[in-house]
């Protein structure tokens, strides 16, 4: 059993209860369903929290165009899978990594993907790494699944505490749990991101990344990567990718 992935999805229940949206987080995944994605990774396994999350909630029901980022249920995610492999986004720069067989998909946020990363024998953690469509390049996005949903937890907590409506869509701008995008409070026709909201994640989101950067990050860590920068040192390893693969 996975303790401290546990209680980072205890403290998700309960923030989501706090603000009544506890349907948001579906049942436990059918078993079948997981097994039917262990089948199809062979002879590469998934991260073992991506497993055990899966067993607590089966994903979430939200809706499309919502500003917060959940995980994929097993049947979604290998959907996913198998129609990124061997995809050509058509761009001559595009980065070679995100349609990889070992890059399987646990979230997607409008132009967004994350992944993470299928290992040769079983591991309990593996960073979650991001490849947007929009500006082609990838980040080293969270050192684990489960910072992944400390980070869920808060940016539930942060609306509860400034008085937000969760459900709103649209409530924030794009990539504001993203600190490589600079974010600044904005004010505009269907978009708000108060000056409290950037605040505290500037503050705390650093903290969550890194909790598990130990286990998964090499050093030194990019946080974001241009298309067509190679990747050098341990990081083709620590991403599952081709070293060969590093050229577009």
């Amino acid at each position: 059993m996975d303790r401290e992935l546990d209680g980072a999805i205890d403290r998700l229940e309960a923030a989501l209860a706090e603000i009544g949206c506890s349907h948001w987080l579906l049942p436990p995944a059918d078993p079948a369903a997981v097994d039917a994605v262990v089948e199809a990774v062979a002879p590469f396994v998934l991260p073992d929290e991506v497993l055990h999350l899966w067993r607590r909630h089966g994903g979430v029901d939200i809706g499309w165009g919502h500003w917060w980022i959940g995980w994929l249920a097993p049947a979604e995610a290998l959907g996913y899978w198998e129609d990124f492999k061997g995809i050509d986004e058509g761009f001559p720069d595009s980065w070679p990594y995100w349609s990889d067989d070992r890059w399987f998909p646990i979230a997607l946020h409008e132009r967004s993907t994350f992944f993470v990363v299928l290992q040769a024998e079983p591991a309990p953690r593996s960073l979650v790494a991001e490849h947007s469509s929009q500006s082609l390049d990838i980040r080293v996005h969270h050192s684990s699944v489960r910072t992944w949903v400390l980070m869920l937890e808060l940016a539930i907590r942060t609306f509860a505490d400034l008085g937000l409506d969760p459900t709103v869509r649209h409530v924030s701008v794009y990539d504001w749990y993203d600190l490589t995008h600079p974010l600044q409070p904005v004010a505009e026709e269907g978009f708000m991101l108060p000056a409290a909201l950037v605040e505290r994640v500037q503050q705390d989101l650093p903290r969550i990344r890194a909790l598990d950067a130990g286990l998964t990050w090499p050093e030194p860590t990019p946080t974001k990567v241009d298309s067509g920068d190679p990747l050098v040192g341990p990081w083709p390893a620590a991403l599952g990718v081709d070293q060969g693969a590093t050229e577009p």
